[in-house]
């Protein structure tokens, strides 16, 4: 954040921690269908792979823009603190 002269306050803290939060939920949830997969199917790696990122591409990208509009109304509100 000082790379890109970010200033620290509530909001941008707490949007870091969730961003972090969630890059790593979804990663769990992505490395959970990957095994799935090769265990399910008896799939090599590379189909496994090809297999579980469609599978769970569209809730990830579902999710995750439904945490950056929240944050986008949390950016635009009047509330004190966080300005």
């Amino acid at each position: 954040m000082p790379l890109f002269v970010i200033p620290w306050n509530p909001l941008t803290i707490t949007m870091l921690a969730l961003s972090l939060g969630n890059g790593v939920d979804y990663g769990i949830h992505l490395c959970e269908r990957y095994e799935f997969e090769i265990d399910e199917h008896g799939w090599d790696r590379l189909t496994a792979a090809s297999t579980a990122v469609p599978k769970l591409a569209r809730q990830i990208i579902g999710s995750s823009f439904r945490s950056f509009f929240g944050f986008c109304v949390v950016m635009i509100s009047l509330f004190p603190v966080l300005v």
